[in-house]
């Protein structure tokens, strides 16, 4: 098994089954039925993942804005650590909204492992700038920047195809 089919298996157990053994996704909160079939969202494991991202965008800028705000003003790097919310934030939500849409395949999957390498390489690096002087997480922070830049690219040529079948 390689290494990706691995994190896969391992984030389809801690996540999507978790998901699905929650009684209020059984009871129709989040789920609808049709037929006595229950349909969850397009893609639960990314709307799971979305919604983590999000979570935690909005609990570390409530935190630099409020917790961390003397230490990252005194040092300069509040605007970095609000780069880095923002980013992980936005990214949530195309996550979010990629999740609901009900086109499948490699193609969406592999956009959503680029938003999420995205974020965590992105955002991640910023934050330990902000927190720290490890300087050489600077080049690091652009690598993040292109796994989204070839995300959203992944996703234009999927939306061009699409247009174009129809």
């Amino acid at each position: 098994m390689s290494c990706a089919g691995f994190w896969a298996v391992v984030a389809k157990t801690l996540v999507c089954d978790q998901i699905r053994s929650i009684k209020f996704f059984n009871q129709g909160i989040f789920c609808m039925s049709d037929h006595n079939r229950t349909a969850y969202f397009s893609h639960p494991c990314m709307v799971a993942v979305a919604a983590v991202m999000a979570f935690l965008a909005v609990a570390l800028g409530a935190f630099g804005a409020h917790g961390l705000k003397e230490t990252l003003e005194a040092s300069a790097k509040a605007g970095t650590w609000q780069t880095a919310a923002d980013y992980q934030f936005w990214h949530a939500l195309a996550l979010f909204a990629l999740g609901l849409a009900p086109a499948k395949g490699r193609a969406i999957a592999t956009v959503a492992w680029f938003w999420t390498v995205g974020v965590l390489v992105f955002s991640g690096s910023l934050y330990f700038l902000a927190l720290s002087d490890m300087r050489w997480l600077g080049p690091v922070t652009p690598l993040g920047g292109t796994c989204f830049l070839i995300g959203w690219g992944i996703l234009a040529v999927i939306a061009v195809k699409s247009a174009l079948k129809d």
